[in-house]
């Protein structure tokens, strides 16, 4: 009950029904909302294994998306499976269910799984790109990127749409671009949030790497950091102190 509780339908999405229904591609769209929820799912069943807080569940017109209330510093390799649960778990509900939905139900499972992995915010693909970026660069420059890689993609496949003149793509990537320009707007109160966790919080972590200069912003995930400037060594919470309180 607590589960469901937390789920909450974007307004957008009941305007994407009508269109659909208006339009004749009703069936379509109830396949695709039966892979959404088996998608979502397999993310959610990974994220209470590792005990990760459920802020809500929210449905969009073209996918779902977990919202969790949880520090940005909890370890990779947990989100690592939280996302990719959610590809697994639709495959495999996939071979579950193909004998009772015939082929139909295996272009709406590749059509979903590909998108699903553009690397646009927020769908999947870019969850595993920024945590392929978090593996090499900070967590600023990581987030940004993801940011601007988003828009990059969001753009072309939008103009795409309109080539095509698919009303339902154009609406989709539309929406994506706010969500991506949305995310844009955050990416300063990410950062605090993210200096702020780990200058309040006695976080432990097995790896350990050296910065030129006192610029938190070089902070990674995973790391714990040593700052090094003209000669001289600064712990992480000296540089976070600083950057606080000046």
């Amino acid at each position: 009950m607590k589960i469901i509780s937390k789920i909450e339908i974007h307004p957008f999405t009941y305007f994407v029904l009508i269109l659909t229904i208006l339009t004749g591609h009703f069936h379509d769209s109830a396949m695709l909302a039966i892979l959404f929820s088996i998608h979502e799912l397999g993310h959610i069943l990974a994220a209470l294994y590792f005990r990760w807080n459920i802020e809500k569940i929210r449905f969009l017109p073209f996918g779902g998306v977990t919202i969790f209330h949880e520090d940005i510093n909890r370890p990779t390799r947990e989100e690592w499976w939280i996302v990719v649960m959610g590809p697994l778990f639709q495959t495999f509900a996939y071979f579950l269910f193909c004998p009772f939905f015939g082929e139909q139900f295996l272009y709406y499972h590749l059509f979903f799984f590909g998108f699903n992995l553009l690397p646009i915010v927020p769908l999947d693909g870019s969850k595993i790109v920024t945590l392929i970026l978090e593996r090499f660069f900070s967590f600023s420059n990581s987030h940004i990127g993801i940011v601007y890689l988003s828009i990059f993609f969001t753009s072309l496949f939008f103009f795409y749409a309109v080539i095509l003149h698919n009303l339902v793509l154009v609406l989709a990537f539309f929406f994506l671009f706010c969500q991506t320009w949305k995310e844009e707007r955050k990416h300063q109160l990410l950062c605090e949030r993210f200096f702020l966790e780990r200058y309040l919080k006695n976080r432990t972590f097995r790896k350990n790497t050296y910065v030129k200069g006192r610029d938190p912003y070089k902070m990674k995930r995973d790391y714990k950091h040593f700052f090094r400037e003209n000669g001289n060594y600064y712990t992480e919470r000296e540089v976070l102190k600083e950057y606080f309180e000046g």
